[in-house]
């Protein structure tokens, strides 16, 4: 095992350990509000100290309905509307009153709207996967190292057996609420999330290098370094545990 002298110096643009400063309230715009992203909204407008603030869908009807799904839960927030185009999303990323952007489009647009969510400033949750090719992932992590905010890919098992008990027992969401609870958690505090974008850039490149590896015979393919040895210099977070009684 390397000494610490022998290890490198940190890198100053590393977003390992990242942490943005603590947020008292969460505005959130959502981009995609069908099936999986409606769900989203729901789940995340019960959440403690949440602003839904701009919705963007390419379908009216879809945003309707996710205003509505807001009304119902009782939460406060601007809830902007921007649809009726395949470029309504923008409108989400260019709002002024947005500090996190939610994606849960289609999964062939998840890297361009990171891209464009991160350029405008704001901080990023993606669902799976958070890019497609490996040059997305590192356009993704040099893009997020520039802009220092947060680029977290909404990645969890859903069906295990862990999984399934908390669904039932817990009278929520099951593991997306969890993950969910968590990021509102580290926002609200300052703290760094659980995933960060190298997280996002490795699984994501996941299945391009398989991809690759089977077109070649089954050769190994080796994943980048998306931290480019800062992993070395990186240390677990104590970002201790959630009682979501606490956060209201």
């Amino acid at each position: 095992m390397a000494k610490q002298q022998d290890l490198p110096a940190r890198r100053p643009d590393s977003m390992s350990n990242f942490a943005a400063p603590p947020m008292e309230t969460i505005r959130v715009g959502f981009i995609g509000v069908g099936n999986r992203g409606l769900t989203a909204v729901k789940r995340v407008s019960g959440l403690p100290g949440i602003e839904v603030a701009a919705l963007g869908d390419v379908q009216d009807v879809q945003v309707e309905a996710a205003r509505q799904a807001v009304r119902d839960a009782g939460r406060p927030g601007a809830c902007h509307a921007f649809s009726g185009s395949a470029e309504s999303w923008k409108g989400v990323c260019d709002d002024s009153g947005v500090d996190v952007v939610y994606i849960a489009s289609p999964a062939m647009l998840h890297a361009e709207m990171a891209l464009y969510a991160l350029r405008a400033g704001k901080h990023v949750l993606v669902e799976v996967p958070g890019a497609q090719t490996v040059d997305e992932a590192w356009e993704i992590v040099e893009t997020c190292e520039k802009a220092r905010r947060h680029c977290m890919m909404l990645e969890n098992c859903c069906y295990g057996e862990m999984e399934m008990l908390a669904r039932e027992k817990g009278g929520h969401g099951g593991m997306d609420y969890i993950m969910d609870l968590r990021w509102c958690h580290c926002l609200h505090k300052g703290l760094p999330l659980d995933m960060d974008v190298y997280d996002l850039a490795s699984w994501s490149s996941v299945v391009p290098c398989s991809a690759a590896s089977d077109r070649q015979g089954g050769v190994p393919i080796e994943l980048p370094d998306f931290t480019r040895g800062a992993w070395r210099t990186a240390h677990p977070a104590d970002i201790g545990d959630v009682d979501p009684q606490s956060m209201d």
